[in-house]
């Protein structure tokens, strides 16, 4: 869609509030998500239960109700932060071109290490997004920039979240989005009836002007953006009214603009400076496709679990009220008569309730005291009872106490094995066999690779628009992927795995293995990661167990380079550290194939230091 094209649907939209097909069923499910999993408004998802339930009595059930459903929710939904903290993650941003291939990425780096504020794009990604996807998956994230000079300022990007109520119009076609418009809450100015007065709580925008809430349409293009911002016909007055729909040049406070009448509101047309990235700055957060809507709309993580979820609203409300007003136990003691002297039974000779018992005819309680069946003091000692027999408690039933909490307990275990198709969350895999539990997260792996997949496409996709907007689009290389197999495991884990690998003998296992637990070790660490993966690729041993290095070592098939490498490995990397840091270099950040020259000019060093009358290498370790 052309320019022109673009500002005709825009403005087809706000004159007629046209709103996508499917925008009623994305707000609804907006809402029914924040109650499940956010809390709001979940009140709202208690019924009349009981057919004689009264309004007071209902209103007492919605205040005794403590809801356990986000608890429930968090748990399901936490499982997949652990997705980007995969030890299958791979992440790359390169360049084809190797012109500037290092200034580039640092720059591209520079940008997104401040896309969220304190925090990057990489962590707004790893919490963020995941947020967005459990509350509103039919929600966007748009990409946003202040003006900047681009002579001395790389340009940079910002979150903006777009919930799927403001999300009014959008197309797709071929599953790439061609524009989306978003609706939002405008404050414009307006004349006032007195030049010296404006609205309560407001600040004097202008002599003449207050202020008042309007509307203010966004269009991103996969090209360009435009705006349409309300204004007030007053501040126009000097322009004959525009034809509906037709753009009109005037100046607004002192300055050019364009304004357009469209219904019986009028806006100023924005254009803003064309991006040109060739995609809408913008990406739905959603990933699990909704049937409902032929998936052209999504849901939640907990969509399959949903209805388990929601039915243990009912049952909890019920515990909550049998707990608090029928399981506890009920004191029957005796207790005096009413000491109002005008009171018989209960009632005054007027026939009204005694106001000091309240027509019980009993000596009130304190306000504080628990609730008690009181017994009228006897006349007679002899129709006095014992002393132990004067108070008691009744104990009531917990069977249907015992019953709910169960039930509950069976709800959420249900829920947790719907959703991810297995019981390793639940308290069952105490007594799974280890074939069992390597099933079970299988499926953990299945229910959690369609986000994976969608984390890295949304990834890459921000990663190369911001890219773009800076003017580093060009042979950028920029993937996000992940294995089938995310490697959940804990370091415990991997150490075990390492040592019967050990016992295998096999070096190609130990090899993956040693780099699992190094994404673990130093995943706070991204400079020591960094020196290991380079340490790992040109170490002419690595994998190997100390009896094949000893081996290798003294046999005549290794080079002399590599045996000095291995035998200096921690001296020349220290020594490429300093040097470069001194020239303010990051060595790890250099091409690979500078790195491995850098290296074997210090591995020449050392054999030319040593002189070639040093002893060969296998006789210090005995073998000939």
């Amino acid at each position: 869609m052309d320019n022109k094209q673009l500002l005709l649907r825009l403005f087809q939209v706000v004159s007629g509030s046209i709103r996508h097909k499917h925008y009623k069923h994305t707000v609804a499910k907006n809402k029914r998500y924040m109650q499940l999993v956010a809390g709001v408004g979940t009140d709202e998802l208690l019924k009349k239960f009981v057919r004689r339930e009264t309004e007071e009595l209902f209103e007492q059930r919605v205040n005794l109700t403590r809801h356990i459903v986000t608890s429930v929710c968090k748990q399901l939904i936490d499982v997949y932060y652990k997705v980007p903290r995969s030890n299958s993650a791979r992440r790359l941003i390169t360049y084809t071109s190797e012109t500037d291939k290092t200034t580039k990425v640092e720059d591209v780096e520079g940008i997104l290490s401040k896309f969220w504020g304190t925090e990057s794009w990489d962590d707004y990604m790893a919490t963020r997004l995941i947020e967005l996807t459990s509350t509103d998956p039919n929600s966007f994230v748009v990409f946003e920039w202040d003006d900047f000079d681009n002579r001395t300022q790389l340009i940079q990007p910002r979150p903006y979240e777009v919930p799927s109520k403001a999300a009014i119009d959008l197309k797709y076609v071929n599953r790439v989005l061609q524009y989306l418009i978003v609706k939002d809450e405008h404050i414009y100015k307006e004349a006032t009836i007195s030049s010296n007065i404006a609205p309560i709580g407001e600040n004097v925008l202008d002599p003449m002007y207050g202020k008042k809430k309007g509307s203010k349409y966004t269009l991103y293009g996969m090209n360009q953006t435009f705006q349409l911002r309300q204004i007030a016909e007053q501040t126009i007055r000097s322009v004959t009214a525009p034809i509906e729909g037709t753009v009109v040049k005037t100046t607004l406070d002192g300055r050019p603009a364009e304004i357009v009448r469209l219904g019986s509101e009028f806006f100023e047309l924005i254009t803003l400076k064309a991006h040109n990235c060739g995609d809408v700055p913008a990406f739905r957060v959603g990933f699990l496709r909704d049937p409902e809507t032929n998936g052209e709309t999504y849901v939640n993580q907990i969509h399959a679990a949903q209805p388990y979820i929601e039915k243990t609203i009912k049952v909890n409300s019920e515990l909550d009220l049998v707990a608090t007003l029928l399981a506890m136990p009920q004191q029957i003691a005796y207790s005096e008569p009413c000491p109002d002297d005008t009171c018989y039974n209960g009632y005054q000779d007027s026939g009204a309730a005694c106001g000091t018992c309240g027509g019980t005819g009993l000596k009130p309680t304190a306000p504080s005291s628990q609730d008690a069946i009181r017994i009228k003091m006897p006349d007679s000692k002899e129709e006095m009872l014992p002393l132990k027999d004067i108070i008691t408690y009744v104990h009531p039933p917990v069977d249907i106490v015992q019953w709910q909490e169960n039930y509950i307990d069976k709800l959420t275990d249900k829920a947790k094995q719907i959703m991810f198709n297995s019981d390793i969350f639940t308290k069952s895999q105490i007594s799974d066999t280890a074939t069992g539990k390597n099933l079970d997260m299988q499926n953990v792996y299945d229910t959690l690779y369609p986000f994976a997949t969608k984390f890295a496409k949304d990834w890459g996709f921000g990663v190369t628009i911001m890219a773009k907007l800076a003017d580093r689009g060009k042979d950028l290389l920029a993937l996000y992927s992940f294995g089938k197999d995310f490697k959940l495991k804990t370091l415990d884990s991997l150490i075990a795995d390492l040592a019967a690998a050990d016992a295998l003998s096999s070096s190609i296992l130990t090899e993956h293995l040693d780099q699992d637990i190094a994404q673990i070790i130093f995943a706070e660490k991204p400079i020591e990661l960094q020196r290991y993966n380079l340490q790992r690729l040109v170490d002419p041993f690595s994998g190997k167990t100390e009896t094949q290095i000893l081996y290798l070592l003294a046999s005549p098939y290794v080079t002399k380079q590599d045996k000095v490498l291995h035998a200096n490995f921690s001296r020349i990397f220290d020594t490429l550290e300093m040097e470069f840091g001194s020239s303010k270099k990051n060595f790890y950040k250099i091409p690979r194939a500078e790195q491995r020259e850098a290296i074997y000019a210090e591995v020449d060093k050392i054999i030319s230091e040593i002189g070639q009358d040093a002893p060969d290498l296998s006789v210090a370790t005995g073998t000939e």
